[in-house]
């Protein structure tokens, strides 16, 4: 038999949780940077300049491609996921390059091992958020 009740539809997509996921990647950066500080002073700063490498673009993306929501904002959210993109791809770029040309010394196995494992600790993430 069929339910005569008026079935409500959630018309809101709820808005990704982007901010919480920054908090949990920055407080992972700031574990271990803290844990391989107490190792050696240049591999906690690089892993802190490589892992800021990461989440400063990945802060601005977040902030520009999530600004907007609901269907009629449909032009600017798509708008602003290429301007956030664009604008993290260049950040990314400036950071890499001020990274290699003003820190001295830096241990660069450091560096990338901490870019890498926040955009693997992203994609884990992302792919969680999506099967749930």
């Amino acid at each position: 038999m069929l339910d005569d009740k008026p079935v409500r539809i959630n018309q809101r997509i709820p808005q990704p949780r982007v901010l919480r996921w920054l908090g949990l990647e920055a407080a992972l950066l700031i574990i271990v940077t803290l844990s391989v500080w107490l190792i050696d002073d240049v591999m906690a700063k690089s892993a802190l300049i490589g892992g800021l490498v990461y989440l400063i673009p990945q802060g601005w993306f977040a902030y520009r491609a999530f600004r907007f929501q609901g269907a009629r904002a449909a032009p600017l959210v798509v708008k602003n996921f290429y301007r956030g993109e664009a604008g993290k791809f260049l950040l990314t770029t400036i950071a890499f390059v001020a990274s290699f040309s003003l820190v001295r010394p830096m241990n660069v196995l450091v560096f990338f091992s901490a870019f890498a494992a926040l955009n693997l600790i992203n994609v884990l993430i992302v792919a969680r958020m999506m099967r749930s």
